[in-house]
């Protein structure tokens, strides 16, 4: 008994060969426990071995037919192997097992969605949500379901409700972050949009996706959020190698241009070509910022630069260095 207790103390704590210990020697007193076998599913769960997770689900499942996480486990484990189907049927089973079982009707939910059955995928969301009025999972299903029927303002309601019920850490905090930017941007919110599009990113810089993400809702952009933690962030991108340069080149020249110093200079060029020489002179000061600005470096090293005033810059300091060379 002690080593059982132990085994799910473990397993509540994510210290998985500590619980494998365990559950295994519960399971040599006693080889059909059905907690112990749990216990081992859920550790090959999460060690990525799925397929051995569903074989011992399944002999705990012998053991308590009637238990609903097992039952939900088995469930999860299917999911994980993309047999959505099956991962259905499992969390229906644990639903009606245990009728206030939010969870497993959101995750059914989930499940009908991936493989394209939305009626019965919105039936368990809203199942879920009359259970649980505040749960992420169903939440964000249901935005989901929206957002392919063409419903930006319904899907943004869901993924707001999901965000303010998910704290800093929660799981599905960057993945609700994001839905929600798209939502926005799909509203024409592009400022929000690409501010929670950063805050996913942030919420989960490990991501890849939510990188790739950001930096395809950039390109084009003349919109930037005025913080220092986008202009990071933005460097951060131009750094990746799974993201086109050219797509962060007109998001860099708005960041650039939110220093009122700057855009009051390129302005000032692009209002005058002619007086370029002159405008530089007088505001040597500001040109000398932009010049030494790290993101403007970075950008004049990665991309072209989609701005005519820095364009005629750049002229300039060429011609400059060009007269000090032959002098």
């Amino acid at each position: 008994m002690v080593d059982l207790q132990q085994a799910v103390a473990h397993v509540n704590a994510g210290r998985w060969p500590e619980a494998e210990k365990h559950a295994r020697k519960v399971l040599a007193a006693r080889p059909s426990d059905p907690s112990a076998l749990n216990v081992l599913g859920t550790v090959s769960l999460n060690r990525g071995r799925s397929d051995d997770a569903v074989a011992w689900f399944e002999k705990a499942a012998s053991g308590q037919p009637k238990n609903p996480f097992i039952q939900f486990n088995l469930g999860e484990a299917h999911r994980r192997l993309q047999a959505y189907e099956i991962a259905a049927t499992f969390f229906q089973r644990a639903a009606a097992l245990k009728p206030d079982f939010a969870e497993a009707f959101a995750a059914a939910g989930d499940a009908y969605r991936l493989i394209g059955r939305r009626s019965d995928a919105e039936r368990c969301y809203r199942s879920a949500l009359k259970r649980a009025p505040a749960l992420p999972t169903a939440l964000n299903g249901l935005g989901l379901l929206c957002l392919q029927s063409g419903d930006a303002a319904g899907a943004a309601e869901h993924f707001h409700r999901g965000r303010k019920a998910t704290p800093a850490g929660h799981p599905l905090r960057a993945i609700l972050l994001a839905n929600l930017g798209l939502a926005r941007l799909q509203l024409g919110h592009g400022m929000e949009g690409l501010a929670l599009l950063a805050q996913a990113v942030e919420a989960a810089p490990g991501d890849a996706e939510a990188w790739r993400r950001l930096a395809g809702a950039l390109r084009h952009t003349r919109l930037a959020p005025p913080t220092p933690a986008f202009r990071e962030i933005l460097l951060q991108l131009f750094d990746r190698p799974d993201v086109n340069p050219r797509n962060l080149a007109t998001a860099a020249i708005a960041v650039l241009r939110q220093q009122p110093e700057i855009d009051r200079l390129l302005e000032s060029i692009a209002g005058a070509p002619g007086q370029l020489a002159e405008t530089l002179e007088r505001e040597a000061t500001t040109a000398s910022q932009l010049i030494q600005d790290h993101l403007f470096q970075t950008l004049l090293a990665t991309a072209p630069v989609p701005d005519v005033a820095i364009e005629f810059v750049l002229v300039q300091l060429r011609s400059d260095l060009l007269r000090l060379t032959e002098g």
